[in-house]
């Protein structure tokens, strides 16, 4: 009996000491495969994706620099969405486009221009770590300008305030 509780003793130290030595081996190639990763992006003549470092592109031989995917600017889709929401030029900028050809379709009607003055509210105040995820693969550019937030707030205002008025004063004409 004790030379059996021995070889169960000896066989779980050997099992976690090659299984901890395997996940050690098993994160040690997977960090040096995250180190030598190549940062990857588009040649300018054919569009393809070639390694950065790589000066002639390897599909089409055209000595070119190598131009990085475009990123999506915070501020541009919000004077888009505010300007343009009820055509749907902020969907044309940021994607899908589909969805730009629909608010085209039905900008007669005010649905696209009430959707747009929401999703500007949704794109002047997201944060910049949501923008970047959603819009620009991680890579986190410049906030909303200041000046666009307050426009943002102010426009609506406005137009809640104008179809007041066009109410009252037929009203308050009628009255005198």
């Amino acid at each position: 009996m004790d030379l059996t509780s021995n070889y169960v003793v000896f066989s779980f130290t050997f099992i976690e000491r090659n299984v901890g030595s395997l996940l050690t081996l098993k994160d040690s190639i997977g960090q040096d495969k995250r180190e030598n990763r190549m940062t990857m992006v588009f040649c300018r003549s054919c569009g393809k994706e070639i390694e950065a470092t790589v000066s002639p592109c390897p599909h089409c031989g055209v000595p070119t620099t190598a131009v990085q995917p475009t990123k999506k600017s915070q501020t541009v889709a919000a004077v888009l969405c505010l300007f343009l929401g009820g055509f749907g030029g902020h969907r044309f900028y940021l994607g899908p486009t589909w969805v730009g050809i629909v608010y085209l379709l039905l900008c007669w009607t005010a649905i696209p221009s009430l959707i747009a003055m929401v999703e500007t509210f949704i794109i002047v105040f997201s944060s910049q770590d949501t923008w970047a995820t959603k819009y620009n693969d991680g890579i986190i550019t410049p906030p909303t300008h200041i000046a666009i937030k307050i426009l943002a707030l102010l426009l609506p205002l406005l137009m809640v305030v104008g179809i007041f008025v066009s109410i009252l004063v037929p009203i308050l004409a009628e009255n005198e």
